[in-house]
């Protein structure tokens, strides 16, 4: 049905609107301004014959604050679980993303569902790297003495600092990276051998991360792994 059939079946005066059983009037207009939201198309797939009451499956309690939206452009609504309640409501009638409740601008739950989205992909990245850690025997020893070693060399570098050298742009002189080529030869054979693909590459970058190094990218890590 083309928009103009659509407004055709509009009458005038009051629509009425039965909400889970108490009754709401409300000028069609009011709703019919708000095209995108799921009030203005139940009006304009069943109409506004007043004597038809058009039933609404929703909190008949919190349904006021959805007209007063209508009515106001923004909503008052007591703090606390109520407020909560009355966002998903806003989510289930298609308000914007974004409505003004007690002079604040608001997230629906269309927004908190964006929010869950991103709190599981972090749980799904943790899931990955504690399933590689967990199915690699000897990562605990192998971290530990790499983050000994990397101390040992900034020990070193302490010592050094006292001396005097030119000064010039240098690994040694910005923040201390995790540079394998600093280890002894022994740590770093034993990086290679187990560091035998990039899911562990990339496992043990995310916890010298988590450690607070500071590791820009796994290529920084040169462990030989293909992948």
């Amino acid at each position: 049905m083309n928009g103009s059939a659509k407004r055709a079946r509009v009458s005038h005066g009051a629509v009425n609107l039965n909400v889970r059983g108490q009754r709401f009037e409300v000028l069609p207009e009011l709703i019919l301004g708000k095209p995108e939201t799921l009030l203005a198309q139940l009006l304009c797939d069943i109409g506004t014959d007043a004597s038809k009451p058009i039933f609404v499956d929703a909190n008949a309690r919190r349904f006021e604050h959805i007209l007063d939206w209508y009515r106001y452009g923004r909503m008052f609504v007591e703090e606390g679980p109520r407020l909560e309640a009355v966002l998903h409501d806003a989510m289930f009638f298609l308000l914007p993303d974004t409505v003004v409740i007690n002079g604040r601008a608001r997230t629906t739950g269309s927004a908190h569902v964006g929010e869950m989205t991103a709190d599981t992909a972090k749980g799904i990245s943790k899931s990955y790297v504690d399933g590689v850690v967990g199915d690699w025997p000897d990562f605990d020893a192998l971290f530990a003495d790499v983050v000994h070693g990397v101390r040992g060399k900034v020990t070193e570098l302490v010592r050094r600092s006292s001396v005097k050298s030119p000064c010039s742009v240098s690994d040694e002189i910005s923040v201390v990276p995790v540079d394998l080529a600093s280890l002894d030869a022994a740590l770093q054979n034993r990086c290679c051998e187990q560091v035998i693909s990039v899911h562990r590459q990339r496992a043990f970058v995310h916890k010298l991360r988590e450690a607070g190094f500071r590791v820009h990218d796994f290529a920084a890590l040169n462990f030989g792994s293909s992948g």
